[in-house]
């Protein structure tokens, strides 16, 4: 888009010369009124061709801040990717810990009823 621009302003350049070059050779009695608007189309030119370079330096900025947002994208894409594979690993982690949970509250509910049978086992020996 800078390269059209630069384009569009030589060839608005060129047409304010051809311009101002064919109204200076028309007539020499406003020579003086065509040298002020040769002037001040010079001058419009210049401004717009400064113009220009300061878009194409603003427009510079802006692409390496677009990259820099990009990356900043990409590192935080990964993270998340890592941040979901840490909570699919926990999930995991704790299906494995509830099953074992359950296996072991199994387990102790038969070590009661064992304990409570020798108990009222050993308590009816007492009483012999």
């Amino acid at each position: 888009m800078s390269m059209i621009e630069m384009i569009g302003g030589l060839a608005v350049g060129c047409a304010v010369g051809y311009v101002a070059k064919d109204k200076l050779a028309s007539s020499s009695n406003t020579q003086s009124a065509k040298l002020a608007e040769s002037k001040q189309l010079y001058d419009e030119n210049e401004k717009l061709a400064r113009r220009n370079k300061e878009l194409e330096r603003e427009n510079e900025d802006l692409l390496i801040e677009l990259q820099k947002v990009r990356k900043n994208a990409k590192n935080n894409s990964g993270d998340l990717e890592d941040i979901e594979d840490q909570l699919e690993a926990a999930r995991r982690e704790i299906k494995s810990l509830r099953q074992q949970n359950d296996t072991l509250s199994a387990k102790a509910r038969e070590y009661k009823v064992a304990c409570e049978s020798l108990e009222a086992q050993l308590k009816m020996y007492k009483s012999k």
